[in-house]
């Protein structure tokens, strides 16, 4: 009987701690500096903008030694591979002389709270992640 109770109350905390978390979605909207000086801003509407952050900067390469770019605006989706969530960032540039520019990126995006996170993964000793923030 004492063991069921145990086993009864260890699955309420579960259930109570796996209930409250919020998915990334829910979580990502808002504005959000970013550990390398710059700021991300996540609209709930899916779209978005980077100012000052090397990391989000998106740009289209150069043309004759002067770069294209960097585009400041994207849309933004997150997505679930089944173990991680995704942050896909879509940006185009419909105003560049020489062509039209646009590309996506896709990052591993996780909040271990409603005001810090991280997009980026730790491959292979290789960090290309930053640290996120809320304003």
């Amino acid at each position: 009987m004492k063991l069921f109770k145990i086993t009864t109350l260890a699955l309420l905390i579960i259930i109570t701690i796996t209930s409250c978390k919020k998915d990334a979605f829910e979580t990502a909207p808002g504005i959000w500096n970013t550990s390398d000086g710059g700021t991300l801003t996540l609209n709930s509407d899916g779209t978005g903008a980077s100012m000052n952050s090397d990391f989000f900067a998106f740009d289209c390469g150069e043309l004759n030694g002067t770069l294209i770019g960097p585009i400041l605006t994207f849309n933004w989706e997150i997505t679930n591979n089944g173990t991680n969530d995704n942050i896909n960032l879509t940006f185009s540039d419909s105003t560049s002389f020489s062509y039209p520019c646009a590309g996506s990126m896709e990052f591993p995006i996780k909040f271990t709270s409603k005001n810090k996170g991280t997009v980026g993964a730790n491959t292979l000793g290789l960090t290309e992640q930053i640290e996120l923030t809320r304003q």
